[in-house]
Formats: C-alpha cells, structure tokens, sequence
C-alpha cells in the first residue's frame, strides 16, 4: 500500500516536531542517546504533550507495521525530518518501549 508521502507531517504533527527538532544531526553530541533525546523532550513538552506524542506514535507504527525498514528510515528521515536511521524493526522496537519508558511517571 503507497502511502501518501505529504501527509505524515500533517497525520503526525508531534513525531514531526520531535524527530525534525530532537532528532537532528547533532542529537548524539547534544543528547547522548535517543532515549537522552527523548527524555528532554518530554521534559521541554510536559506531560500532556508527551502523552499526545506517544499516542502518535503508537498510531505510527501500526500504520507502518507492513512497511520494511528502508521505507520507514524514509518516512522518519525525509518525511519526518529526523537524523536517525533505522537499520532493523528491532530498532522500532527498541524506540517504542523508549517512549513508553520516557512516559512513565518519575518518582518524587
């Protein structure tokens, strides 16, 4: 199934935000990892915007369940505008339990 390539940005406003603005060419250097990455962006975002970013994600990687990797390191890295690029579905996976992880409730 082709899927409309204009339409990710507007589908999946936040993951646009957060892969163009977080995910950059530097977000090694500035972050150290993409779960560093993720943890500023839930703190620059607050909670609400954070939970709303985590439902488009999971909407996102149902959407993408049939696609192979080399079309989702498409859509994350052209369509999406971020800077990290995927090799395997292991390293979706490993990004989805980072959110769920980052969206987890601190301890006071």
């Amino acid at each position: 199934m082709k899927k409309d390539v204009s339409a990710w940005k507007s589908r999946y406003p936040l993951l646009h935000q957060f892969f163009r603005g977080y995910l950059h060419q530097d977000f090694p250097e500035e972050y150290g990892s993409i779960a560093g990455a993720l943890r500023q962006y839930r703190a620059d975002s607050g909670e609400e915007e954070y939970e709303r970013f985590s439902a488009e994600w999971d909407a996102f990687t149902r959407e993408i369940a049939e696609l192979n990797s080399v079309e989702v390191d498409r859509i994350l890295s052209v369509e999406l505008g971020g800077s990290w690029h995927v090799a395997s579905s292991r390293e979706i996976a490993r990004f989805t339990e980072a959110v769920a992880k980052s969206g987890t409730p601190r301890a006071s």
